[in-house]
């Protein structure tokens, strides 16, 4: 957690955490990929400089044929090193971003910093950290820390929760670039710096305090709400495994490779949960009720008016068994007379869902057939909407049936 504290010899200690991710940049647009944590953010996104002729619309006024971003082609990256005040660094160029480039812009970054700390006359450590790229774990790399006193390097894993709200600065970023009418008003380039200038400093504060409110959550559901499972296992491009996926839960998901989507070079990814649903886990269970009709309770009414009542009292003074008694021979009275029939009981299904709720289910399908072959949908939404009172009914009722017996 980022604090500020007295060290001794009266120089404040300020823990500044910046966020530097540099990668390579997709063919297709801003790869996105960020890395940081809470008082930093850096990514890089990748543009293609390439323009391919594309035939669009005749309208009047316009022409047809367009020139538009390429698929093929090199990238224009940029990396970029954000605080609470903004933009610190950045840098646009032409390739991907390799250990040779992050060298230099560390260099770069470090002199912005040691110029900032002898301004303010305070001494302040700088905590550098990357996302999850292979380069940025070079010896290359950690080598320049050594020469940097002021700067350290930390990593995140690249599933950290606190990495999820600089998605949506560089998302704000790239849309920004766009707004700019790159390779039309702008060339590419100017147009992605110009972008990165159109960024306050409240924005990138606003996404700060977002990120702050993960610390106490994290925090109160313990280490068992970190997503360490990985559940991509199938290659995602070629025979490679170079995409990852993360959950709460082991072995909770399937991956299963698909082909890509258009001239993508990386395949699709279809992740099948690996639980079974409860309607499959068990198997139903059959289960004995009694239909009521007109003609059992007709039934069932004459037998009672037949019952000889006076025999029971003269059987017993206690009135316990007096009605222990009664009760039996009504209930053996409602077995000989009413009807039995086996129905199947499924494991989801609801406690309140019975014959009333499968009669409003029955008649919304029956009215929905007619209307479709006769054009006229307006009985279906009659039968829809008793179908909804009904299911709404039968779960209030069920609910207070349930809560009765605690109140």
């Amino acid at each position: 957690m980022p604090h500020r504290e007295e060290a001794p010899g009266k120089t404040q200690d300020t823990l500044e955490r910046l966020c530097l991710s540099a990668g390579l940049g997709t063919p297709r647009g801003p790869s996105g990929r960020v890395g940081g944590s809470v008082w930093g953010e850096g990514a890089e996104a990748g543009f293609n400089p390439t323009k391919v002729r594309r035939r669009e619309r005749n309208i009047i006024g316009h022409r047809a044929i367009l020139n538009v971003p390429g698929q093929r082609g090199g990238n224009i990256t940029m990396c970029a090193a954000i605080t609470q005040n903004g933009i610190l660094h950045r840098r646009a160029g032409l390739g991907p971003d390799n250990t040779a480039h992050i060298i230099p812009f560390l260099d770069r970054l470090h002199n912005i910093v040691t110029a900032e700390q002898q301004m303010d006359a305070k001494q302040m450590r700088y905590i550098i950290v990357p996302d999850d790229v292979s380069f940025h774990r070079s010896a290359l790399v950690q080598n320049c820390f050594h020469d940097h006193p002021q700067c350290s390097l930390q990593y995140l894993p690249p599933h950290s929760p606190f990495l999820n709200p600089i998605e949506e600065f560089f998302s704000a970023w790239w849309w920004k670039v766009y707004d700019l009418q790159p390779y039309v008003r702008t060339p590419l380039i100017h147009a992605m710096e110009e972008a990165s200038d159109l960024t306050d400093a409240g924005s990138v504060q606003g996404r700060i305090l977002h990120s702050r409110r993960f610390f106490p959550r994290c925090l109160m559901r313990g280490p068992e709400s970190t997503l360490n499972n990985r559940s991509l296992t199938c290659p995602s491009r070629g025979e490679r495994t170079l995409d990852h996926c993360y959950t709460t839960i082991k072995d909770d998901y399937k991956a299963q490779s698909h082909p890509p989507f258009g001239k993508s070079g990386h395949a699709t990814i279809f992740l099948m949960a690996k639980y079974k649903q409860r309607l499959k886990q068990e198997v139903p269970a059959q289960r004995e009720v009694a239909c009521w009709t007109d003609q059992s309770v007709a039934a069932l009414q004459d037998a009672l008016d037949d019952a000889d009542w006076d025999m029971f009292r003269r059987s017993s003074d206690d009135i316990n068994m007096f009605m222990e008694v009664v009760v039996g021979f009504i209930g053996k009275l409602a077995d000989d007379t009413v009807q039995k029939t086996t129905i199947r009981m499924f494991p989801n299904q609801k406690p309140w869902v019975d014959k009333t709720i499968h009669d409003a289910l029955r008649s919304r399908t029956t009215a929905y057939n007619a209307g479709f072959a006769s054009s006229d949908m307006d009985s279906y939404k009659a039968a829809s909407h008793n179908a909804r009172k009904a299911v709404k009914e039968e779960a209030l009722w069920e609910e207070t049936r349930v809560k009765a017996p605690t109140e």
